[in-house]
């Protein structure tokens, strides 16, 4: 295997595995989501913040 071909794989596994890091963390955002509310369902000034979950 020549280096430039070993380059190319490493960087496709490290843009795929970035992918699936924020595919992972969207997905865990969203689980999240509800409970996040849920502990911030209070009327308070605290929750504005909140509103990019």
């Amino acid at each position: 295997m020549n280096q430039l071909q070993s380059l190319r794989d490493v960087h496709g596994c490290l843009t795929g595995g970035l992918m699936e890091c924020l595919h992972s963390a969207r997905s865990q955002v969203s689980a999240a989501r509800p409970r996040v509310l849920a502990s911030f369902s209070m009327p308070s000034p605290h929750v504005e913040p909140f509103g990019l979950f």
